[in-house]
């Protein structure tokens, strides 16, 4: 476990009212690590902090992110822990609730989740060796059993979980994307000092006009460094784009289109990618739930892209395959050849580790 003070109180009330209503924060710290929130009694911590960090462990392998586990019962420090809990609450990427035995202090604080998060981003577990009566009011909302009796259950239900913490990732942003019906084409230059009203990105997300074009990303926090055109799911489209690096924190950075995208994080979808190294890489859904189908495309000749220097983009995907071409590099993959393709979804422009500037973006449905 990790200590929590770094996360400060939205608010210093004891009653989760005040917090509910306060405007929402961001962590002073450890801005750049995902977060998973553990609810369950003290007699059961042991045992449901050790599936939570196994899960997430598996987890990190497979989106290249670091995830931290928090529990309420290591926030220290003076005064009531009520502000920090509901503080958790709030802004945890994933909360993990385990009702067993329905601890009346552990159902306070799922209702308090209930009232404030979307389903997709509470996990309800509960062990079938509880011999009482189903909760009525919580039977609606996806639960997770597990048999503490049988041989062999801790694993499973690890990687059970790790599928639902998958899940709940893939829902980020948690608010409610804005639906602005573009009209296709989608033609936005934006070297003209005119941003596009249609490329949604989330708040914690920098953006700003340049001379260059539209500058975005969120270097710390991958979830919400991308743009994506509001309110469209396209099975055939064509998509282009001037992309070039901005700043970067570390090494393996990397900027990318994604096509036919479910969700806001990139490691299992439909993306074409282009490194700090000049390497070009493609990726798509495996054939399970945590499998991805990751492949090299190519190399670009003048071999690393400085900052500021723009490769052209050109991403296709129809009825016939996937047509890739970035740079100089141009490849054709055949849909026999993926394991699993989404019949639709979003496009994402995305980054990694960096910022990313874009420009010239043309989005194109194709019949």
């Amino acid at each position: 476990m990790n200590p929590i003070q770094d996360i400060p109180n939205i608010s210093n009330s004891i009653w989760p009212h005040e917090t509910g209503n306060a405007p929402d924060t961001s962590p002073s710290s450890q801005f750049d690590k995902l977060r998973c929130f553990v609810l369950c009694p003290f007699t059961r911590a042991e045992i449901v902090l050790f599936l939570a960090k196994q899960s997430t462990i598996n987890l990190e392998r497979l989106i290249k992110h670091e995830i931290d586990v928090y529990y309420a019962g290591d926030i220290s420090g003076p005064g009531a822990i009520h502000p920090s809990i509901w503080a958790h609450i709030r802004q945890a990427d994933i909360i993990l609730v385990d009702v067993t035995n329905y601890n009346p202090n552990v159902l306070y604080e799922l209702g308090v989740a209930a009232s404030w998060r979307s389903i997709e981003s509470v996990i309800i577990i509960r062990d079938e060796s509880d011999l009482q009566t189903v909760a009525f009011d919580i039977q609606p909302a996806r639960q997770r059993l597990y048999d503490s009796r049988k041989l062999g259950w801790i694993t499973q239900m690890v990687d059970l979980l790790s599928i639902d913490m998958w899940h709940c990732l893939s829902q980020i942003p948690f608010k409610e994307e804005p639906i602005l019906n573009p009209k296709l084409p989608i033609l936005a230059p934006l070297t003209d000092g005119i941003d596009n009203k249609y490329l949604w990105s989330p708040g914690p997300t920098h953006r700003r006009l340049t001379n260059e074009g539209l500058e975005f990303g969120s270097p710390y926090f991958f979830p919400y460094s991308w743009l994506s055109p509001s309110g469209i799911r396209l099975k055939n489209v064509r998509v282009k784009a001037e992309m070039a690096f901005s700043d970067f924190i570390k090494p393996d950075y990397w900027i990318g289109i994604a096509l036919r995208s479910q969700g806001f994080m990139a490691n299992k979808e439909h993306l074409v990618w282009l490194s700090q190294s000049g390497k070009v890489m493609r990726t798509g859904p495996g054939v399970d739930s945590l499998d991805k189908d990751e492949h090299e495309v190519g190399q670009l000749i003048d071999g690393k892209p400085g900052a500021h220097e723009f490769t052209e983009f050109d991403i296709t995907m129809d009825e016939y395959g996937w047509s890739i071409k970035v740079g100089n590099v141009q490849n054709i993959i055949q849909r026999s050849v993926l394991p699993h393709i989404f019949c639709e979804g979003r496009i994402m422009f995305q980054s990694y580790l960096c910022r990313a500037i874009i420009k010239n973006i043309e989005i194109n449905a194709i019949d």
